[in-house]
């Protein structure tokens, strides 16, 4: 160990024993330091409200190979019914926070030697075209300023995109230059990287009618809500008009994808449009 890394183990207030509290300090520190964005630290801070209920108790020293991961695996699918692919990745954002304990060069034994989380492929269908279209006819039909219309008009818009619910619901009306918008997205932007989205005739319409209608606050374009709150709430309106495909923020993506192809592009290297880059 060089000195620096002694003066700075020595000096740290982190927790070393206690892998809960490390996290916890280890997140807010992040979060303060700008590191992480509101959204990550909500995310990852449901994370860590999992792993209070597992077993608040929880030591660097008893995160033995394969057994911590297995027994908080089986927890995490037997007690909260979590699926596959949700627990791939609850035991991605520990495994990122142990990573952290390690350059902290906290010692223990690393936990997922012996097991492989296992995940599956996703199981989200796209809405069919004449589906899109009924959406898009009952968002027209609804009242300006409706929890309904506010709720539809970013899925509809995640639809036309195919841009990432982080990035929708941090979407702001000066992104937009022209019919374009340009940002730093949310995934990767520590590596700064602007992209340049090119609207659609009914992407752009949709903003318009969202700054029209002053839908975001705080110079957001679209309403603040989080991914369950909007699921809910498509889901809602999925019932109500009787549509059989199941509606939900992958759904969204999956069906721009589709709707694509349907129309006549190409998935091959030259054929790709901004989107899809995206």
């Amino acid at each position: 160990m060089t000195l620096a890394e002694f003066l700075k183990e020595f000096n740290s207030k982190l927790n070393r024993g206690n892998f809960c509290d490390y996290f916890e300090q280890k997140l807010n520190e992040r979060w303060s330091s700008g590191e992480i964005s509101d959204l990550s630290f909500v995310a990852q801070r449901a994370i860590l409200r999992k792993l209070l209920e597992f077993n608040p108790d929880l030591s660097f020293a008893n995160l033995e190979a394969g057994e911590f991961a297995k027994k908080f695996d089986l927890w995490l699918e037997k007690k909260k019914g979590s699926s596959p692919n949700t627990r791939w990745a609850r035991h991605k954002d520990v495994k990122m926070y142990l990573h952290l304990a390690e350059k902290d060069n906290i010692r223990f034994d690393w936990p997922y030697e012996e097991y492989k989380v296992p995940k599956v492929a996703g199981q989200w269908v796209a809405a069919q075209p004449s589906e899109i279209e009924l959406l898009n006819a009952y968002y027209h039909a609804l009242p300006v300023g409706s929890q309904r219309r506010r709720y539809l008009r970013r899925w509809l818009f995640g639809v036309a995109t195919d841009l990432r619910l982080g990035d929708q619901r941090a979407a702001r009306r000066d992104w937009l230059f022209e019919s374009t918008l340009i940002f730093l997205m949310h995934k990767g932007r520590h590596k700064g990287k602007l992209v340049k989205l090119p609207l659609g005739q009914r992407a752009l319409a949709l903003v318009e009618d969202a700054i029209r209608e002053r839908d975001g606050e705080q110079g957001r374009l679209f309403i603040n809500a989080t991914g369950k709150s909007s699921n809910d709430a498509v889901e809602e309106i999925r019932q109500t008009l009787h549509i059989k495909s199941k509606l939900h923020n992958h759904v969204g993506r999956e069906s721009f994808a589709t709707l694509y192809l349907e129309n006549g592009g190409s998935l091959g290297a030259q054929g790709v449009p901004g989107p899809l880059l995206y």
